[in-house]
């Protein structure tokens, strides 16, 4: 746990703390999963965060083995396959993808409930997992795989066959709004990798269409990621300390924020 991604580690805590919480609360507070989850009404009243916070539950009426099984099972993908993707393009990257395609499948999920269900609410942690999925199946595409812990499958069959049948069954059962929200966040993953970690699939017959991708991105700058993410000078902590003094004697101790006041509580005190 130690040796985990920061990034990761926040992702698995916060998916956790809400989706059991809001599952365990729900019988005295029903209204606890509205708070994360989208829908139309909540939406209609401008509650922006929604679209960042319905990835972090998987709502439920109650907490049984099904339920711990594929949290359990998000837990494990978002771990295992997300280290990889840190380790070769580090934290922020990562981030970015794993925002952007819930942020991309949230907005088509919330077009897809105003024509379809307009009174229901969707939560989706298993929706940035399908970007993270292609994206790490372009990285391994013959990496191998054990089925049933038994025979081995390319990954790319294997996990493309696994999304492939998890889409067809949403949309067997009529459930567009999860059926948007996964392929919309798959493509962003195909995408993502394409244009900024300049990586092609592992099917031949995309590769020529694929490298004039790579070849646009890179001639307009789009494989940069500073674009999104800009590095700020870190200060030490000399100067951050002097930064907050100034600071404090302009607008008081009350104009400090959470990461402010956790750093000046880690300086050493002989430096303060």
């Amino acid at each position: 746990m130690k040796n985990m991604s920061k990034t990761i580690k926040f992702l698995m805590i916060t998916t956790v703390v809400v989706s059991l919480g809001s599952t365990l609360f729900s019988s005295f507070y029903p209204l606890l999963p509205f708070l994360w989850t989208l829908s139309l009404s909540a939406l209609k009243k401008l509650y922006l965060w929604k679209f960042f916070t319905y990835l972090f539950i998987d709502p439920s009426t109650s907490i049984t083995l099904s339920y711990l099984i594929r949290l359990g099972f998000t837990l494990y993908l978002l771990w295992s396959c997300g280290t990889l993707i840190v380790e070769r393009f580090g934290e922020k990257s990562f981030a970015c993808l794993y925002f952007l395609s819930g942020l991309c499948g949230g907005v088509l999920a919330f077009l897809v409930l105003n024509f379809f269900s307009p009174f229901t609410y969707f939560g989706g942690t298993f929706v940035p997992l399908y970007a993270i999925l292609i994206a790490w199946v372009m990285l391994n595409p013959y990496s191998k795989i054990l089925l049933f812990f038994v025979v081995p499958l390319s990954a790319k069959w294997l996990i493309l066959g696994l999304l492939g049948g998890n889409l067809l069954i949403e949309l067997s059962h009529s459930n567009f709004v999860p059926f948007v929200a996964y392929l919309a966040s798959g493509v962003i993953g195909y995408f993502y990798a394409l244009f900024v970690w300049k990586v092609k699939s592992p099917f031949f017959f995309l590769n020529p269409m694929e490298e004039r991708i790579i070849f646009f991105a890179h001639k307009f700058s789009f494989s940069k990621v500073k674009i999104w993410w800009p590095k700020r000078k870190k200060l030490t902590d000399e100067e951050f300390i002097d930064k907050m003094l100034e600071k404090i004697a302009q607008k008081g101790t009350r104009s400090l924020s959470f990461w402010e006041k956790r750093r000046l509580h880690k300086i050493p005190k002989n430096k303060k």
